[in-house]
């Protein structure tokens, strides 16, 4: 049974909205990228606990790159507070990284 989804708004030229879902069991990967990298999102069943892992990935025209740095920006529970200054420190880390 399904237990995580997503949701993609506009994928081309007026499109319908694209959903995939996953199940506790494999859990949902979704990237979003551009050329010059891409964010990951992974959620999974963490002991009974929805768990979010957010990451800045490599991409290559064949989709995600097997080199190139990787930068976790968030591993918790998906309803887990989230500090702002944290989050702003992490993105203009890796930004920094990835100059």
């Amino acid at each position: 049974m399904a237990h995580f989804y997503a949701h993609i708004d506009n994928h081309g030229r007026g499109k319908a909205p694209v959903t995939c879902a996953g199940d506790r069991t494999r859990g949902l990967t979704t990237h979003t990228a551009a050329w010059a990298g891409a964010v990951k999102v992974a959620l999974t069943d963490h002991c009974g606990v929805d768990w979010a892992e957010i990451s800045l990935v490599p991409w290559s025209a064949d989709g995600p790159a097997t080199e190139g740095k990787r930068i976790l920006l968030y591993s918790g529970p998906v309803n887990g507070p989230i500090a702002t200054s944290d989050l702003v420190a992490r993105l203009t880390d890796a930004a920094k990284a990835l100059a």
